[in-house]
Protein backbone atom coordinates (compact mmCIF):
# COMPACT_ATOMS: atom_id res chain seq x y z
CA UNK A 1 0.00 0.00 0.00
CA UNK A 2 1.50 3.31 -1.02
CA UNK A 3 2.44 5.76 0.82
CA UNK A 4 0.37 8.68 -0.54
CA UNK A 5 -2.95 5.68 -0.25
CA UNK A 6 -2.58 5.72 3.60
CA UNK A 7 -2.28 9.44 3.47
CA UNK A 8 -5.38 9.69 1.98
CA UNK A 9 -6.89 7.03 4.50
CA UNK A 10 -5.89 9.39 7.25
CA UNK A 11 -7.04 12.13 5.88
CA UNK A 12 -10.76 11.05 4.96
CA UNK A 13 -10.67 9.53 8.64
CA UNK A 14 -10.10 13.00 9.96
CA UNK A 15 -12.74 14.72 7.64
CA UNK A 16 -14.66 11.89 8.87
CA UNK A 17 -14.56 12.46 12.56
CA UNK A 18 -14.73 16.02 12.05
CA UNK A 19 -18.13 15.81 10.58
CA UNK A 20 -19.22 12.98 12.99
CA UNK A 21 -17.96 15.68 15.92
CA UNK A 22 -19.93 18.53 14.04
CA UNK A 23 -23.15 16.84 13.75
CA UNK A 24 -23.29 15.49 17.67
CA UNK A 25 -22.67 19.15 18.79
CA UNK A 26 -25.94 20.22 15.98
CA UNK A 27 -28.21 16.94 17.66
CA UNK A 28 -27.09 18.25 21.15
CA UNK A 29 -27.67 21.85 20.28
CA UNK A 30 -31.58 21.27 18.90
CA UNK A 31 -31.91 19.48 22.23
CA UNK A 32 -30.85 21.96 24.17
CA UNK A 33 -33.15 24.44 23.05
CA UNK A 34 -35.82 21.85 22.61
CA UNK A 35 -35.26 21.75 26.65
CA UNK A 36 -35.30 25.44 27.48
CA UNK A 37 -38.50 26.13 25.38
CA UNK A 38 -40.18 23.15 27.22
CA UNK A 39 -38.81 24.63 30.46
CA UNK A 40 -40.04 28.19 29.96
CA UNK A 41 -42.44 29.33 31.99
CA UNK A 42 -45.65 31.04 30.50
CA UNK A 43 -45.15 34.11 28.48
CA UNK A 44 -48.11 35.55 26.36
CA UNK A 45 -51.44 34.23 28.17
CA UNK A 46 -53.35 35.26 24.78
CA UNK A 47 -54.62 32.35 22.59
CA UNK A 48 -56.61 32.22 19.93
CA UNK A 49 -58.97 29.62 21.42
CA UNK A 50 -62.52 32.37 21.17
CA UNK A 51 -62.51 33.21 25.03
CA UNK A 52 -64.41 36.23 25.90
CA UNK A 53 -61.35 36.63 28.50
CA UNK A 54 -58.59 36.51 26.45
CA UNK A 55 -55.82 39.16 28.16
CA UNK A 56 -53.35 40.86 25.51
CA UNK A 57 -50.05 40.90 27.03
CA UNK A 58 -50.97 39.09 30.66
CA UNK A 59 -48.68 36.49 31.20
CA UNK A 60 -49.31 33.26 32.58
CA UNK A 61 -46.26 31.49 34.35
CA UNK A 62 -47.34 27.90 35.74
CA UNK A 63 -45.72 28.16 38.80
CA UNK A 64 -45.63 31.96 39.71
CA UNK A 65 -43.45 32.92 42.83
CA UNK A 66 -46.46 34.14 45.73
CA UNK A 67 -45.41 35.50 48.57
CA UNK A 68 -47.62 33.97 51.00
CA UNK A 69 -47.85 33.00 54.58
CA UNK A 70 -51.01 31.88 56.79
CA UNK A 71 -53.21 34.66 57.96
CA UNK A 72 -52.95 35.35 61.92
CA UNK A 73 -55.96 37.12 64.03
CA UNK A 74 -55.20 40.77 64.22
CA UNK A 75 -55.03 42.09 67.51
CA UNK A 76 -58.70 43.62 67.65
CA UNK A 77 -60.48 40.69 66.07
CA UNK A 78 -63.48 40.43 66.22
CA UNK A 79 -66.13 37.64 67.22
CA UNK A 80 -69.36 37.49 65.11
CA UNK A 81 -72.32 36.64 67.28
CA UNK A 82 -75.13 34.22 65.88
CA UNK A 83 -77.67 37.32 66.65
CA UNK A 84 -75.89 38.93 63.12
CA UNK A 85 -75.55 36.24 60.45
CA UNK A 86 -77.55 32.82 60.23
CA UNK A 87 -73.99 30.82 58.96
CA UNK A 88 -72.63 28.78 61.21
CA UNK A 89 -68.88 29.42 60.62
CA UNK A 90 -67.03 32.29 58.59
CA UNK A 91 -64.18 34.66 58.65
CA UNK A 92 -62.80 38.04 57.44
CA UNK A 93 -60.03 38.58 55.88
CA UNK A 94 -57.86 41.83 55.47
CA UNK A 95 -55.89 40.00 52.56
CA UNK A 96 -53.90 43.30 52.39
CA UNK A 97 -52.57 43.14 55.83
CA UNK A 98 -52.93 39.13 56.10
CA UNK A 99 -55.04 39.43 58.84
CA UNK A 100 -58.22 37.98 60.04
CA UNK A 101 -60.22 41.13 61.60
CA UNK A 102 -63.62 38.65 62.14
CA UNK A 103 -64.68 35.31 62.46
CA UNK A 104 -67.39 33.33 64.22
CA UNK A 105 -65.64 29.41 64.82
CA UNK A 106 -63.01 30.11 62.06
CA UNK A 107 -60.99 27.04 63.29
CA UNK A 108 -63.46 24.81 63.29
CA UNK A 109 -63.98 22.24 60.35
CA UNK A 110 -66.25 22.42 57.62
CA UNK A 111 -67.40 20.45 54.61
CA UNK A 112 -65.98 23.09 51.81
CA UNK A 113 -68.94 21.99 49.12
CA UNK A 114 -67.58 23.05 45.57
CA UNK A 115 -65.48 25.49 47.17
CA UNK A 116 -62.85 22.80 47.28
CA UNK A 117 -62.73 23.66 43.33
CA UNK A 118 -60.46 26.75 44.08
CA UNK A 119 -58.17 24.38 45.26
CA UNK A 120 -58.20 22.14 42.40
CA UNK A 121 -57.83 25.48 39.86
CA UNK A 122 -54.52 25.90 41.92
CA UNK A 123 -53.51 22.23 41.75
CA UNK A 124 -53.82 22.08 37.89
CA UNK A 125 -52.60 25.19 36.71
CA UNK A 126 -49.16 24.78 38.58
CA UNK A 127 -49.20 21.20 37.55
CA UNK A 128 -49.53 21.89 33.85
CA UNK A 129 -46.54 21.37 31.41
CA UNK A 130 -46.54 24.35 29.75
CA UNK A 131 -47.89 27.19 28.11
CA UNK A 132 -49.37 25.03 25.41
CA UNK A 133 -51.57 22.64 27.47
CA UNK A 134 -53.82 25.49 28.22
CA UNK A 135 -55.05 24.83 24.25
CA UNK A 136 -54.74 21.17 24.60
CA UNK A 137 -58.20 19.68 23.27
CA UNK A 138 -59.31 16.58 25.97
CA UNK A 139 -62.15 14.41 25.85
CA UNK A 140 -65.05 14.13 28.03
CA UNK A 141 -64.68 10.43 28.86
CA UNK A 142 -68.34 7.88 29.17
CA UNK A 143 -66.74 6.96 32.46
CA UNK A 144 -66.86 10.33 33.90
CA UNK A 145 -70.25 11.34 32.59
CA UNK A 146 -71.70 7.78 33.60
CA UNK A 147 -70.16 8.52 37.33
CA UNK A 148 -71.23 12.02 37.81
CA UNK A 149 -74.85 11.40 36.11
CA UNK A 150 -75.02 8.59 38.75
CA UNK A 151 -74.52 10.70 41.62
CA UNK A 152 -76.70 13.54 40.20
CA UNK A 153 -74.05 15.61 40.23
CA UNK A 154 -72.79 18.00 37.01
CA UNK A 155 -72.99 21.33 36.80
CA UNK A 156 -72.87 22.49 33.10
CA UNK A 157 -74.09 19.25 31.40
CA UNK A 158 -70.74 17.91 29.23
CA UNK A 159 -71.82 15.08 27.48
CA UNK A 160 -68.95 12.17 26.69
CA UNK A 161 -67.16 12.54 23.38
CA UNK A 162 -67.57 16.56 23.63
CA UNK A 163 -64.26 18.00 23.42
CA UNK A 164 -62.89 21.07 25.34
CA UNK A 165 -59.64 22.56 25.86
CA UNK A 166 -57.76 22.53 29.23
CA UNK A 167 -58.62 26.70 29.66
CA UNK A 168 -61.89 25.36 28.78
CA UNK A 169 -62.28 22.57 31.16
CA UNK A 170 -60.91 25.36 33.94
CA UNK A 171 -63.66 28.10 32.85
CA UNK A 172 -66.30 25.83 33.34
CA UNK A 173 -65.00 24.18 36.35
CA UNK A 174 -65.03 27.39 38.17
CA UNK A 175 -68.23 29.36 36.47
CA UNK A 176 -70.85 26.42 36.35
CA UNK A 177 -69.09 24.04 39.18
CA UNK A 178 -68.92 21.48 36.93
CA UNK A 179 -67.61 18.58 38.36
CA UNK A 180 -67.46 16.45 35.03
CA UNK A 181 -64.80 19.37 33.68
CA UNK A 182 -63.34 18.82 37.64
CA UNK A 183 -62.46 15.03 37.32
CA UNK A 184 -61.81 15.16 33.37
CA UNK A 185 -58.80 17.92 34.79
CA UNK A 186 -57.49 15.61 37.69
CA UNK A 187 -57.26 12.68 35.48
CA UNK A 188 -55.52 14.74 32.94
CA UNK A 189 -53.09 16.08 35.23
CA UNK A 190 -52.55 13.11 37.10
CA UNK A 191 -53.99 10.22 35.49
CA UNK A 192 -56.55 9.52 37.99
CA UNK A 193 -58.84 11.61 40.58
CA UNK A 194 -56.85 9.67 43.86
CA UNK A 195 -53.48 10.67 42.44
CA UNK A 196 -54.62 14.37 41.83
CA UNK A 197 -55.96 14.57 45.44
CA UNK A 198 -52.83 13.36 46.99
CA UNK A 199 -50.94 16.69 44.86
CA UNK A 200 -54.22 18.53 46.41
CA UNK A 201 -53.16 17.51 49.90
CA UNK A 202 -49.75 18.07 49.28
CA UNK A 203 -50.01 21.70 48.26
CA UNK A 204 -52.11 22.21 51.46
CA UNK A 205 -49.16 21.27 52.88
CA UNK A 206 -47.20 23.06 51.04
CA UNK A 207 -48.83 26.01 52.63
CA UNK A 208 -48.85 25.21 56.17
CA UNK A 209 -52.70 24.11 56.40
CA UNK A 210 -52.84 21.41 59.21
CA UNK A 211 -53.91 17.63 57.95
CA UNK A 212 -56.13 17.88 60.72
CA UNK A 213 -57.97 21.11 59.83
CA UNK A 214 -57.47 20.69 55.55
CA UNK A 215 -58.27 17.46 53.84
CA UNK A 216 -59.28 16.75 50.82
CA UNK A 217 -60.90 13.04 49.48
CA UNK A 218 -61.57 14.33 45.93
CA UNK A 219 -61.54 17.26 43.57
CA UNK A 220 -65.02 17.79 43.16
CA UNK A 221 -66.47 18.82 46.63
CA UNK A 222 -68.87 15.98 46.34
CA UNK A 223 -69.67 14.81 50.45
CA UNK A 224 -67.00 12.77 52.29
CA UNK A 225 -66.33 12.19 55.98
CA UNK A 226 -63.00 13.06 55.96
CA UNK A 227 -63.58 15.70 53.27
CA UNK A 228 -63.01 18.65 55.12
CA UNK A 229 -61.46 22.31 55.98
CA UNK A 230 -61.83 25.42 58.17
CA UNK A 231 -63.47 29.22 57.09
CA UNK A 232 -59.48 30.28 57.56
CA UNK A 233 -57.58 27.66 55.82
CA UNK A 234 -60.43 28.66 53.25
CA UNK A 235 -59.55 31.94 53.26
CA UNK A 236 -55.96 31.14 53.15
CA UNK A 237 -56.92 29.19 50.10
CA UNK A 238 -58.35 32.13 47.89
CA UNK A 239 -55.84 34.45 48.94
CA UNK A 240 -53.38 32.14 47.29
CA UNK A 241 -55.33 31.86 44.53
CA UNK A 242 -56.27 35.40 44.41
CA UNK A 243 -52.16 36.16 44.11
CA UNK A 244 -52.29 33.89 40.45
CA UNK A 245 -52.61 35.64 37.41
CA UNK A 246 -54.62 33.09 35.76
CA UNK A 247 -56.17 31.71 38.45
CA UNK A 248 -57.93 35.27 39.28
CA UNK A 249 -58.65 35.93 35.79
CA UNK A 250 -60.69 33.04 35.86
CA UNK A 251 -62.40 33.45 39.44
CA UNK A 252 -62.78 37.02 38.55
CA UNK A 253 -64.77 35.93 34.98
CA UNK A 254 -68.52 36.73 35.07
CA UNK A 255 -68.79 34.89 32.03
CA UNK A 256 -66.81 33.16 28.81
CA UNK A 257 -67.15 31.30 25.61
CA UNK A 258 -65.07 28.45 24.93
CA UNK A 259 -63.16 27.57 22.15
CA UNK A 260 -64.58 26.15 18.70
CA UNK A 261 -64.13 22.03 19.95
CA UNK A 262 -66.97 23.02 21.93
CA UNK A 263 -70.22 23.11 20.37
CA UNK A 264 -69.43 24.65 17.41
CA UNK A 265 -73.20 25.46 16.69
CA UNK A 266 -74.29 26.48 19.73
CA UNK A 267 -72.73 29.51 20.45
CA UNK A 268 -72.77 28.88 24.12
CA UNK A 269 -71.28 31.03 27.05
CA UNK A 270 -70.11 29.79 30.86
CA UNK A 271 -71.60 32.02 32.97
CA UNK A 272 -70.77 32.36 37.02
CA UNK A 273 -74.50 32.39 38.73
CA UNK A 274 -73.19 34.29 41.40
CA UNK A 275 -71.30 37.06 40.05
CA UNK A 276 -74.22 37.73 37.60
CA UNK A 277 -77.46 37.00 39.58
CA UNK A 278 -76.14 37.66 42.76
CA UNK A 279 -74.20 40.87 42.52
CA UNK A 280 -75.96 42.33 38.97
CA UNK A 281 -79.59 41.72 40.74
CA UNK A 282 -78.71 43.59 43.49
CA UNK A 283 -78.93 40.68 46.21
CA UNK A 284 -75.08 41.39 47.14
CA UNK A 285 -73.58 45.07 46.71
CA UNK A 286 -71.37 46.15 50.24
CA UNK A 287 -71.70 49.31 50.55
CA UNK A 288 -68.20 49.82 51.67
CA UNK A 289 -66.64 47.30 48.99
CA UNK A 290 -66.82 45.82 45.62
CA UNK A 291 -67.11 42.52 45.37
CA UNK A 292 -65.20 41.09 42.24
CA UNK A 293 -64.73 36.94 42.74
CA UNK A 294 -66.48 34.01 44.63
CA UNK A 295 -66.98 30.17 44.67
CA UNK A 296 -70.23 28.78 45.81
CA UNK A 297 -70.89 25.88 47.51
CA UNK A 298 -73.68 23.37 48.67
CA UNK A 299 -74.42 19.80 49.63
CA UNK A 300 -77.06 18.49 52.35
CA UNK A 301 -74.19 18.10 55.11
CA UNK A 302 -71.85 21.68 54.05
CA UNK A 303 -75.11 23.98 53.54
CA UNK A 304 -74.69 26.74 51.65
CA UNK A 305 -71.17 28.58 51.80
CA UNK A 306 -69.50 30.69 50.24
CA UNK A 307 -66.00 31.93 49.30
CA UNK A 308 -65.55 36.04 47.94
CA UNK A 309 -63.08 38.24 47.30
CA UNK A 310 -63.62 41.87 47.38
CA UNK A 311 -61.81 44.99 47.03
CA UNK A 312 -63.09 47.64 49.67
CA UNK A 313 -63.23 51.73 49.36
CA UNK A 314 -60.46 52.20 51.41
CA UNK A 315 -58.02 50.52 48.76
CA UNK A 316 -57.68 47.18 50.35
CA UNK A 317 -58.24 43.66 49.78
CA UNK A 318 -60.90 40.93 51.51
CA UNK A 319 -61.98 37.90 51.49
CA UNK A 320 -65.08 36.36 53.21
CA UNK A 321 -65.82 32.80 54.20
CA UNK A 322 -68.68 32.06 55.37
CA UNK A 323 -70.16 28.13 56.28
CA UNK A 324 -72.71 26.44 57.32
CA UNK A 325 -76.21 28.95 56.08
CA UNK A 326 -79.83 27.81 55.33
CA UNK A 327 -80.54 28.69 52.56
CA UNK A 328 -78.39 30.63 49.43
CA UNK A 329 -80.18 33.98 49.86
CA UNK A 330 -78.92 33.60 53.78
CA UNK A 331 -75.48 33.19 52.79
CA UNK A 332 -75.83 36.65 51.02
CA UNK A 333 -77.17 38.55 53.43
CA UNK A 334 -74.49 37.34 55.73
CA UNK A 335 -71.83 38.16 53.80
CA UNK A 336 -73.30 41.53 53.57
CA UNK A 337 -73.98 42.23 56.50
CA UNK A 338 -69.69 41.43 57.38
CA UNK A 339 -68.40 43.15 53.90
CA UNK A 340 -70.68 46.66 55.44
CA UNK A 341 -69.61 45.70 59.19
CA UNK A 342 -65.79 44.90 58.91
CA UNK A 343 -64.49 45.65 55.16
CA UNK A 344 -63.40 49.65 56.25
Amino acid sequence: MSKKYNQKLISDGLLGAIVAIIAMLLVFAILLSVFIIAAKPFSDGGSEDGGTNKNEGATYPFRQSISFSLPDYAEKSATVSAANISSEKAVVLNMTDNQIIASRQSTQVIYPASMTKVMTLIVVFENLKNESSLNEVLTVSEEVQKNMEALESSGFGLKAGEKLTVKDLLYVMILQSDNIACVTLAEYIAGSEAAFVKLMNEKAREMGLSENQTLFQNCTGLHHRYHFTTCKDMAAIMSYAMQNTFCAEILTAKSYAPSNNFRPDDQCTFWNAFLVHGIKEGKINPDTATILAGKTGYTDEAKSCLVSYAKGDNGKEYIVVTAGAATSDKRLNDQLYLYNTYAK
